[in-house]
């Protein structure tokens, strides 16, 4: 890993595909962003991860957030009360 050791890199990702996002944030990464974005977003997500920030494309986010919604754990029960239940 990169990010490992002394030195700390910060590592932002930059690629066509989106496919690449879990490995890529397992491996270290900061940052994750496609090209298709705009070069003052690209250049904004830079001046975020460099001091140590994170940043993911909204549209990467927007994927990882309904993969992470969409799971459920085995053995797992939601803490919402079913939908007939009296609140």
């Amino acid at each position: 890993m990169i990010t490992t050791g002394d030195m700390r890199a910060r590592v932002l990702v930059l690629t066509t595909f989106d496919d690449y996002v879990y490995g890529a944030l397992r491996a270290g990464a900061s940052g994750f962003l496609v090209k298709d974005m705009a070069m003052e977003d690209i250049l904004t997500a830079i001046r975020v991860v460099a001091p140590s920030g994170a940043i993911i494309a909204p549209g990467v986010t927007h994927r990882l957030i309904a993969q992470f919604a969409s799971q459920r754990r085995p053995g797992s029960e939601s803490r919402d009360p079913p939908p007939s239940a009296p609140r």
